[in-house]
């Protein structure tokens, strides 16, 4: 890595930022606002909103620019589910357009949303449960 490189001077975090920027680019020039305002919001606004990613998109492009960028919100979607990132997996899964994924995508991230769901409910239920034991022990 020579000293100028982005990795000596950034880190790994200049890399995301322009991958994110430019995700965001393409979902914009194409239409795809929803898409777009998950990746800034996953990017917590720190992306660059003003670059442009120079290519001349065709109307036959929307499809797989579509594809990419709901591959790219379901991926990040399944690796925050992983981490345990609700909040990044929440965005992700607002953020898609689950009829465009293919089939066996949609039903895994539906899957995923539903047992987010209940592991959050079944938490906080037991939560709630152990503060009413402990309050009724005081009392």
């Amino acid at each position: 890595v020579h000293e100028e490189s982005k990795t000596n001077q950034y880190g790994d975090n200049l890399f995301v930022k322009e991958h994110q920027s430019i995700f965001y680019s393409i979902a914009m020039q194409n239409g795809l606002v929803k898409q777009a305002e998950a990746i800034a919001k996953l990017s917590q606004d720190r992306i660059n909103k003003e670059f442009k990613f120079e290519y001349n998109f065709q109307k036959d492009d929307l499809n797989l620019v579509k594809q990419m960028i709901n591959d790219f919100l379901y991926f990040r979607a399944v690796k925050s589910f992983k981490r345990n990132l609700t909040k990044d997996f929440d965005i992700c899964y607002d953020g898609l357009d689950i009829e465009s994924l293919p089939e066996s995508n949609a039903k895994s991230i539906v899957q995923l949303n539903k047992v987010k769901k209940y592991n959050f409910e079944y938490r906080y239920k037991s939560i709630i449960k152990s503060l009413k034991e402990i309050k009724a022990k005081i009392i």
